[in-house]
This record gives structure tokens, C-alpha cells and sequence, in this order.
């Protein structure tokens, strides 16, 4: 028997009885089989597609860019790489989520492993990101209020490993008060901006751990875009880190 496989699912399939977009049932149903599979100790990598959504290819005969179109296309691959975690989630099953989209490492400094993760806006982009990571002691996050559910997340970051949490306005310093009402007993930090983020990050990060900065957020509030943001952490890191 394999210890481990790689199973390609198509997009299109994942539309069941549907013409466009997710068949619940269709995705329940997979997550059931996989789960199967998974109670038999095996490793399961999955590739999933997108045609349910978008076609790179088709969007480019409509008079869509083609590197734009394919781009769309792996969005829609993401779209239902989610979807499916929470399925496989919502039964027990361990899943986490990697794509081609970059989660940069800025480099080692002062023993500390710095990543950038401003294109995570919300809040599972920030769990799957920590998870891969693996030893992450330090949580930087907030970024504008769109009136995203945070619940969930609030509930992740009282049970997950790291132990710092460093929050920005307006919504890091949100939640880090709900934490605090809770009785959150992590080393919980206000940051009024980056560079009060970054000196937390460098007093309380232990030397050979992990600090990323995955907002769970858009960046709007303070900044241009999530890349000004991006660069804004980066630049601070190199002075402090001197």
C-alpha cells in the first residue's frame, strides 16, 4: 500500500448538478472519500483546478489578457482549494492550503527568522501561513476593518503555538482586546504602527523562531497597497536588525 499520493481533482467537477461555481453536496462528498483514505494512514496531496470558476485559456479567446486570464484562473484554483479545506476541516480532517502565491522571506536577524506575508488578508490566508511555517512565535497582524467575522480566527489565535501577539490598527488592536477581555494568557502587544510592531517583535521573538507579518486585513488604512506595507515591515526589520 502507497504511504503517500497525489490526487488531481478537476474544478469542473466540483460543480455536481450545477452549471457554474461549488456543489456543496459534490464537495461534501469528496471530503468523505478523502477522509477514507486519510483513516488508512495515508498522505494525500491534492491538485485541484479551477474550470468551475475561470479558464485562463477561454477568458484569453474572450479578449482577456493571457497572463492576466491565467492568473484569474489560479485564483479560482485557490477559491476552491479553500473551499475543499473547510470541507475536509469541518470533519476532522487536518488540511492546509499552499499556492504559488509568495510568502517572502525577509532574512535572519538577531537569531530571529522575519517573513512577509502582507498579501494574507484574511484570516485562513494567516492560520495556513503559520502552519506552514511551522515555528512561529511571533504574529504580527491588523490591517483595515471590512467587517470581516473574525470569531473563528479569534478562537485560532487563543489555541495555536505562538506565544506573541503583536496587533495594528484597526483590527489587530481589535482583536488583541477581545483576547484580553477573554483572558487570553499569550504575551499580547498594542502597536500604535510598524515600528512599535517590529521593536516587539525583536524584544520577544526567541532566537531561532519564526516573526511573520500576515495581516488578516487589507493594508488601506495606512497604507497605499499591501506591497507599500510589505516594504514599510522589510525596511524597518533592516534597521532594527542592525
Amino acid at each position: 500500500m502507497y504511504k503517500r499520493i497525489l490526487l488531481k481533482l478537476s474544478g469542473e467537477s466540483l460543480m455536481g448538478s450545477k452549471g457554474y461555481g461549488i456543489d456543496e453536496q459534490r464537495l461534501a462528498d469528496y471530503a468523505l472519500q478523502i477522509q477514507q483514505i486519510a483513516k488508512m494512514g495515508i498522505e494525500i496531496g491534492i491538485v485541484i483546478g479551477g474550470g468551475n470558476i475561470f479558464r485562463g485559456l477561454s477568458g484569453s479567446q474572450k479578449g482577456f489578457d493571457r497572463v492576466k486570464g491565467d492568473q484569474m484562473g489560479m485564483l479560482a484554483t485557490v477559491i476552491n482549494s479553500l473551499a475543499l479545506s473547510s470541507a475536509l476541516t469541518a470533519i476532522g480532517v487536518k488540511a492546509r492550503v499552499l499556492t504559488a502565491i509568495r510568502m517572502e522571506p525577509i532574512g535572519e536577524f538577531s537569531g530571529i527568522k522575519f517573513y512577509n506575508d502582507a498579501i494574507a488578508t484574511i484570516p485562513h490566508a494567516v492560520e495556513c501561513a503559520i502552519e506552514a511555517i511551522g515555528d512561529v512565535d511571533t504574529l504580527i497582524f491588523g490591517g483595515m476593518d471590512r467587517g470581516i467575522d473574525y470569531s473563528g480566527f479569534v478562537k485560532y489565535l487563543e489555541t495555536c503555538k505562538v506565544k506573541n501577539l503583536i496587533g495594528l490598527p484597526d483590527t489587530g488592536i481589535n482583536l488583541c482586546n477581545i483576547l484580553l477581555e477573554r483572558g487570553c494568557k499569550k504575551n499580547i502587544v498594542l502597536a500604535e504602527d510598524m515600528e512599535q510592531a517590529v521593536d516587539a517583535a525583536f524584544r520577544y521573538t526567541l532566537p531561532g523562531k519564526s516573526c511573520i507579518m500576515s495581516p488578516a486585513a487589507s493594508s488601506y488604512n495606512e497604507y497605499k497597497n499591501f506591497e507599500e506595507k510589505g516594504r514599510h515591515y522589510k525596511e524597518l526589520i533592516k534597521k532594527y536588525g542592525v
